[in-house]
């Protein structure tokens, strides 16, 4: 009977030491993909999360860059234009000498009389309304009539220099009728002329 015992013994023995071993590997097996698997848990959350960041960082500099292309080209239009403010200044004081005060507005229907002569058309004027006063850089200006009487070609060369190459005044005209009279045309304008 002793020599079941030991048996017995023996092969509960390897029984408990090979149950032993096998759970204590099954805990390490457990344990190695256990931590195998967090570490891939950690890595993928680190690299989303660098993404994330290296993705911002990327637009943040793609917006750097087109914000210093905006100055840039900005700060080259802003240097082409100083270096023509001494002619733009020059333009406008050009400009200013075209309109005159608003009491130098009196001369003009002298001034319409005398091309009136030169161009050989009757002429009729007057001031039509009450002035608009000049608003910051806008001109102010007041409407008018006239009547002109004479021949065609006449008539188109004294509108044209009054429109077109007359440096006293500027002027605007609104609208033109012409009609055939017994010997010649009349035409019939509207306008108006600046003034500062």
């Amino acid at each position: 009977m002793r020599v079941k015992i030991a048996t017995w013994g023996r092969k509960t023995g390897i029984r408990l030491w090979y149950t032993e071993v096998m759970g204590a590997f099954r805990k390490s097996v457990f344990i190695g993909a256990g931590l195998i698997a967090a570490s891939f848990a950690v890595f993928g959350v680190a690299a989303f999360f660098s993404a994330q960041w290296l993705a911002g960082v990327a637009g943040r500099t793609a917006a750097d860059r087109t914000t210093a292309a905006e100055r840039a080209y900005a700060l080259g239009n802003l240097s082409a234009l100083k270096q023509q403010a001494p002619q733009a200044a020059e333009y406008e004081k050009k400009i200013q000498t075209l309109l005159p005060i608003q009491d130098g507005l009196l001369g003009f229907p002298e001034f319409l009389e005398g091309a009136a002569r030169t161009h050989n058309v009757d002429l009729g004027f007057s001031f039509g309304g009450t002035p608009v006063a000049p608003q910051g850089k806008d001109p102010g200006h007041v409407a008018f009539r006239a009547s002109v009487q004479g021949d065609p070609a006449n008539i188109l060369d004294f509108i044209k220099d009054m429109e077109a190459t007359n440096t006293r005044f500027m002027i605007n005209f609104d609208s033109l009728n012409f009609t055939a009279t017994a010997n010649n045309y009349e035409g019939n304008l509207s306008g108006r002329v600046y003034f500062q």
